[in-house]
């Protein structure tokens, strides 16, 4: 007798940035991963993001890229990103409910950003991470209605709206931390991007840490930022350490494609003193040729080390339908 692989559809990931927008529908072949589509479209130099004109053209081109391309089903799911959301890892604040740990939570992240939100503008959301810390986030309600807004004009279902780190260290978790000993391992995350770098320390899919930044892949390039690099990752282990006595990666794994990324990753690791892993999503699931034929400007191909696909993997994966 010959089965029939059936494959579980995931939700349609849609990370919408200041570059553009970036969705990927992955569908489930155990033990294998299948990227049914994908697409990118990059923001018109002349539209402002956060503007009502952003906002008309990204619901937009959304409609268009999920038209154009073999996406399946309406479900999506969306994420904020650093610029919109402030997350810190702290000691679980001592109150007697959940409402008063939300209002001391937004407090302390106050304190420490340039945004001054109010308790009913705030979205605070808080996951125990490890004994008596946590992962704490804040983000302004409106972003939030924003990108649902988007997704809802551009002919989607919203079924979530996930943070960043959630999202980056999912796709970890499921393309390179398969084996038993990654389900304890306390790993480093670096997704190098174009303007910024995200940060994500996880123990397999659970964030523990995160930070950004501002230092994307053309500055991995010289060696005064790399050494920046290298100091904010330092510092980061650092902060975790300060919550999680036990807090001590033994591995980096960097979201990244692109060969010309190699060396400058590589020294990253010798300076963190640090195993190293180049994580390429793309090569970590099947491609159909017929992608990138019937769409040569998606941004799906492994030829030329197509970068960016991390976060909105993880996306999809966060949700099966």
């Amino acid at each position: 007798m010959f089965a029939l692989v059936k494959s579980r559809l995931y939700a349609i990931g849609v990370d919408i940035s200041q570059q553009g927008i970036r969705v990927a529908q992955l569908a489930d072949r155990r033990p294998a991963c299948r990227l049914l589509a994908g697409s990118w479209i990059a923001r018109p130099a002349q539209i402002e993001p956060g503007t009502q004109d952003w906002i008309t053209w990204a619901s937009q081109a959304l409609r268009q890229a999920i038209a154009s391309g073999p996406f399946k089903g309406r479900k999506a799911v969306g994420t904020l990103r650093p610029e919109q959301l402030m997350v810190e890892t702290m000691r679980m604040p001592k109150a007697d409910n959940d409402g008063k740990i939300e209002e001391a939570i937004l407090a302390r992240l106050r304190s420490n950003n340039s945004q001054r939100l109010t308790r009913q503008d705030a979205m605070v959301r808080y996951a125990q991470i490890e004994q008596d810390s946590v992962l704490a986030m804040v983000a302004d309600r409106r972003s939030v209605e924003t990108y649902l807004d988007i997704m809802e004009l551009a002919g989607l279902e919203p079924v979530a709206i996930i943070p960043w780190p959630q999202a980056i260290a999912g796709c970890y978790a499921r393309f390179f931390g398969r084996r038993q000993s990654d389900l304890d391992a306390m790993v480093i995350l670096i997704y190098l991007e174009q303007d910024q770098t995200d940060i994500v320390i996880s123990r397999h899919s659970t964030p523990l840490f995160a930070r950004s930044i501002p230092i994307g892949v053309p500055g991995t390039e010289d060696p005064l930022a790399v050494e920046r690099l290298v100091s904010e990752v330092i510092s980061c282990r650092r902060a975790l350490s300060s919550c999680i006595p036990n807090g001590h990666p033994g591995r980096v794994i960097f979201f990244s494609s692109r060969s010309d990324n190699r060396q400058s990753c590589l020294a990253i690791a010798r300076q963190l003193q640090l195993q190293a892993q180049l994580g390429d999503c793309l090569a970590a699931v099947e491609v159909p040729p017929s992608l990138g034929q019937q769409a040569p400007d998606c941004g799906i191909d492994r030829r030329t080390g197509s970068d960016g696909w991390a976060l909105a993997f993880g996306l999809s994966l966060s949700y099966l339908t």
